[in-house]
């Protein structure tokens, strides 16, 4: 795996799921929130390929313009 690719990672992650609103993390905000609307995760999902297509999903998600918000490799 690229360098590139592990910072973008790295980059997204703590962002959207480390900190504190009024004592409140936000990571358990986002749980509720899914649990809640168990389809909104399936919608953030904008690409899946199979594991033998990971090259590509990597190229994916290196180009800016592909528009992808996530993508999932699957078996």
């Amino acid at each position: 795996m690229s360098v590139a690719v592990q910072m973008k990672e790295i980059g997204i992650i703590p962002a959207v799921t480390y900190g504190h609103h009024q004592g409140v993390e936000e990571f358990a905000t986002a749980v509720e929130v899914l649990r809640d609307t168990p389809r909104l995760a399936e919608a953030l999902v904008t690409h899946r390929y199979g594991l033998d297509d990971a090259a590509e999903a990597f190229a994916r998600a290196a180009d800016p313009s592909a528009e992808a918000i996530k993508i999932i490799l699957e078996p």
